[in-house]
């Protein structure tokens, strides 16, 4: 089981639903958490939609690709004048588009000697939130709880370094900074 990064979308005649978090991937499996309508957490596993994805180009470590299921569902059948005459069932066949990400866990730079500037230091910036004088994400510790290392004031000629905490909530994953609740999805990849 390898950890990924993943995006799982489904269009349909009344939009679009759209799943984004952590998860695990097997040799054939995704394997994702969800939160039903009504508030229960289970596990939702898409089978064999790896073979389905194929590797982005340019981007390491990338994968995308549409994966399909077929569903029984239960109609219920009626006369012309609106009586019901019991249920008939149909297959349906649904498309996801799936994207996933193999995360990083390479181990010298979990705990170790190293620290936030030093880990900063030696990453790219991949990620951006304009807002707090700018914030450059610069690398994500993947574990129990989820850290992210990131610098502070790229308006300002005072750079700070900081390791901050994720929240992982049923509505949003997010970030506190200086009391700022930051959420995720509104960081902007580079």
């Amino acid at each position: 089981m390898k950890k990924v990064v993943y995006s799982v979308s489904r269009a349909n005649r009344s939009g679009s639903t759209k799943m984004t978090g952590l998860g695990f991937i097997t040799d054939n499996d995704l394997i994702i958490a969800c939160t039903s309508k009504n508030g229960k957490a289970y596990i939702r596993v898409f089978e064999d939609c790896v073979k389905d994805c194929h590797a982005v180009s340019g981007r390491e470590g990338e994968f995308k690709g549409a994966h399909y299921e077929v569903r029984e569902v239960e109609f219920e059948k009626k006369t012309s004048s609106g009586e019901s005459t019991g249920y008939e069932t149909r297959e349906i066949e649904v498309e996801y588009s799936i994207w996933y990400k193999l995360v990083d866990t390479r181990q010298d730079l979990r705990g170790g000697n190293m620290n936030k500037r030093e880990i900063c230091d030696e990453h790219p910036t991949f990620a951006y939130y304009s807002g707090c004088g700018g914030l450059e994400v610069r690398f994500i510790e993947y574990g129990i709880t989820n850290f992210m290392y990131l610098i502070a004031g790229q308006w300002s000629s005072k750079k700070s370094y900081h390791k901050l905490k994720i929240h992982s909530g049923n509505k949003y994953d997010c970030i506190m900074f200086h009391g700022r609740r930051c959420r995720l999805s509104d960081f902007i990849k580079i």
